[in-house]
């Protein structure tokens, strides 16, 4: 793109696109594009080319995935999307998340949906293959459930391993792959509970031991009780104007 910097936004009104130059000072909007689609997942992809990609909902439709190949102006509906099996008892409500492999992979690309699940296509996002470990997770049936449902939301790829890869999983917490996502495993090993606060997985330089996670804030016991206590107190008390 040159000196372009492109920033996409997508809502459930459909996508804009905020255009400046490299100093950010000023901002061109235009959109909405793909009007009539609620717009979840959004990927700009530069190996081959210069690609949009977009992942969109409808309620009459269901998610698809669609490329532009001129900066949004004009988009193709791909013949496949993310699908879970018929007889899986699972469906994709939305495409969360579409990531790009390494620049030695041009055509790979990688999709986290709601419901929580992981895809990969090899030929530039025209068939996609479904990677059940996670899906089938026992601890699935634990997971709290959120207001977006259960969405693998986020994906990150070792820039020079790209068999490593973590994801973020709505109501779940952490997940990583060692071997291209055919595989995942919980990484949720210093969380402290009851915490709400979103932490961004990270990579770390080859064969560098993981931070050490920082420590939970002591519990004290009956600290939420003793609270509510003291505010039924303060409630009982007279108003001094009234005498109520």
């Amino acid at each position: 793109m040159g000196n372009r910097v492109l920033l996409l936004v997508g809502t459930r009104k459909g996508l804009f696109t905020f255009e400046s130059d490299t100093t950010r000072r000023a901002w061109r909007e235009a959109g909405p594009l793909l009007s009539s689609w609620e717009v979840t997942g959004l990927l700009g992809d530069s190996r081959h080319g210069h690609r949009l990609f977009a992942g969109t909902g409808h309620m009459a439709y269901g998610p698809m995935i669609r490329v532009s190949l001129d900066f949004g102006e004009t988009w193709t509906q791909m013949l496949e999307s993310p699908r879970y099996p018929p007889d899986g008892g699972r469906s994709v409500h939305r495409i969360w998340q579409i990531l790009s492999g390494t620049p030695a992979e041009p055509d790979t690309f990688f999709a986290g949906v709601d419901e929580a699940g992981f895809f990969v296509s090899r030929d530039g996002g025209r068939t996609w293959r479904h990677h059940d470990t996670l899906a089938a997770d026992p601890s699935r049936p634990r997971w709290s459930r959120t207001q977006a449902g259960n969405p693998l939301h986020s994906l990150l790829l070792h820039p020079q391993q790209p068999q490593r890869l973590w994801g973020l999983v709505g109501g779940a917490g952490v997940v990583y792959s060692g071997n291209g996502g055919v595989d995942w495993e919980f990484r949720n090993a210093g969380r402290c509970p009851g915490r709400r606060r979103r932490r961004r997985a990270e990579c770390t330089s080859p064969g560098a031991p993981p931070a050490p996670a920082p420590p939970c804030p002591p519990q004290i016991a009956g600290a939420a009780s003793a609270a509510t206590a003291s505010a039924r107190q303060r409630s009982a008390r007279p108003d001094p104007r009234t005498g109520r």
